[in-house]
């Protein structure tokens, strides 16, 4: 079946959506029933590119692709939507779509929130809770050139009993909600360093879970990559475009990709050993059809250096992707 291209201004109109055109995208209040947004936070996609039509909330999460809006709009069946999508969006004049012409596209509704996982028991932020840092903690967190304004911003805690005693606690919140987080003891006494969130906790999604995508800047069409939190707060310290960490190369669900192939480019720097190197391979071929992946040179990984270096590294990045971004842009743009 030949590609469509909907007309989402004309989408729009037809669903009584309004938006403000900014350039590849249109913005506005989320669509959602469910959703009673009062600062706009949704936006959908109007670039004729592989994502036209793509569109998604930043805080309920809902999002899917044209069908999904009208079905969720109209209150419709994903199949009669994309009929009446036909009708009076594209105006082909059909009586039904086979099975196969109806996109099988992800869809994320607000009823998502329903499958958030619980902040385990024993964490204490901070930020929120108003409570002290234990000294261990706050020392290892300072050792690690994580600032309060970065705790803050991350609502990084710690606990001191429980499965996770003894540990720094990073949430990863994504699409507004807690996701995945990753955990990391302030002693080295033999127990495991590293605990994270895993499939079998109720509501945890590791594979879906992208730290850093609720501070993404889409106006910005770079991300850099990293494989760990510390890491991509390193990146945030040197000033890095939209640093974000995907917790680790088995963690790359079709939800984590659909985020990260927003950007035009990714700038990935991912450690300097095996693991990450081919971390840096499966990123890329899962993304290179959506974005520009450039690999950034570490020579050793970002949170053990400091932020002249990880500046230095990510702006050479930058030098090196530019001729690819501006075709890019270009390509958006129809230019010649």
């Amino acid at each position: 079946m030949a590609r469509v291209i909907v007309p989402i201004a004309r989408l729009l109109a037809e669903l009584g959506i309004k938006a403000k055109r900014q350039g590849r995208l249109w913005k506005g209040l989320c669509p959602s029933p469910s959703h009673e947004d009062k600062h706009p936070s949704w936006s959908i996609v109007d670039d004729g590119g592989p994502r036209h039509g793509s569109h998604s909330c930043l805080s309920c999460g809902f999002g899917g692709g044209p069908w999904e809006l009208v079905a969720a709009v109209r209150d419709l069946p994903l199949d009669e939507a994309g009929v009446w999508c036909w009708k009076h969006i594209v105006g082909g004049q059909i009586k039904a779509l086979e099975d196969d012409d109806v996109p099988r596209l992800r869809v994320v509704l607000p009823a998502a929130r329903a499958t958030e996982m619980a902040m385990p028991r024993g964490v204490v932020v901070p930020s929120v809770d108003g409570g002290e840092w234990h000294p261990a903690a706050l020392a290892y967190l300072e050792k690690r050139g994580v600032p309060e304004w970065q705790r803050v911003r991350w609502h990084v805690g710690y606990t001191t009993h429980g499965i996770l005693a003894w540990r720094v606690f990073v949430p990863v919140y994504t699409r507004g909600l807690l996701l995945s987080y990753v955990a990391r003891a302030f002693f080295d006494d033999g127990r495991v360093r590293y605990r994270a969130g895993e499939r079998a906790e109720p509501g945890c999604r590791p594979e879906a879970a992208l730290w850093g995508e609720p501070g993404f800047d889409l106006d910005v069409r770079v991300a850099v990559v990293t494989e760990g939190v510390f890491k991509a707060m390193a990146m945030e310290r040197a000033e890095a475009p939209n640093p974000c960490a995907i917790l680790g190369a088995t963690n790359l669900g079709p939800e984590k990709v659909e985020l990260l192939a927003q950007f035009d480019a990714l700038l990935i720097a991912t450690d300097p050993d095996k693991a990450g190197h081919e971390c840096a391979e499966k990123l890329s071929d899962l993304l290179v059809r959506y974005a520009e992946p450039i690999r950034v040179e570490l020579t050793v990984s970002p949170d053990d250096a400091d932020e002249a270096t990880n500046g230095a590294v990510w702006r050479e990045a930058m030098r090196r992707a530019a001729p690819g971004l501006r075709a890019r842009r270009a390509a958006r743009l129809g230019a010649p």
